[in-house]
C-alpha cells in the first residue's frame, strides 16, 4: 500500500487496473467508477450528497464517520478489489 504521503489518482495503475488511495479525494473518488459511490453508500458514508465531502480525502472523510485507519485501509482494500475484477 502507498505511503500516506503518495496520492493515488485514477490513472495509477498495477497491471492495468486502475488503484484507488485513501489520499484520493471523494470527488476524484467518483470519477474512478460509477460503483464507487454505492460502495461508500453502503459503508455508511454518504459523502455523494454532502456538500463538504468532493474536496476531503476518503481517510478524513472515514474519520468523520468514526472510521478507524484499521477500517479505512480495510475499505480501500475492498474497493480495489472491486476495481480488480472490471
Amino acid at each position: 500500500m502507498a505511503e500516506s504521503k503518495d496520492i493515488v489518482t485514477a490513472n495509477d495503475t498495477e497491471a492495468g487496473k486502475l488503484k484507488i488511495n485513501k489520499n484520493m479525494t471523494i470527488a476524484e473518488l467518483m470519477t474512478v467508477d460509477p460503483m464507487i459511490p454505492n460502495i461508500l453508500v453502503r459503508e455508511g458514508m454518504h459523502c455523494v450528497t454532502c456538500g463538504a465531502a468532493p474536496g476531503e480525502t476518503l481517510e478524513q472523510a472515514g474519520g468523520v464517520h468514526g472510521m478507524t485507519d484499521d477500517q479505512i485501509d480495510n475499505l480501500v482494500d475492498r474497493i480495489n478489489d472491486f476495481l480488480s475484477v472490471l
